[in-house]
């Protein structure tokens, strides 16, 4: 994935948990369309995230 400009993306592995985390600012689209072969839980802190799930497009809110 290529990053645009202001775009900022971490990933790491939460130490206590072992849960793999990423924090992300996108200015734009970011990802084509694609699965998780585990959960993906997202939370948006501000803007919006369009997804497809089931068949239906949804847009998070913070």
């Amino acid at each position: 994935m290529p990053l645009k400009v202001g775009d900022r993306v971490k990933f790491w592995r939460h130490a206590d948990t072992g849960l793999d985390l990423l924090r992300a600012r996108f200015g734009g689209h970011a990802y084509d369309r694609h699965a998780h072969d585990t959960y993906a839980i997202g939370v948006t802190l501000r803007g919006g995230q369009g997804f497809h799930h089931r068949g239906r497009r949804h847009v998070s809110t913070p």
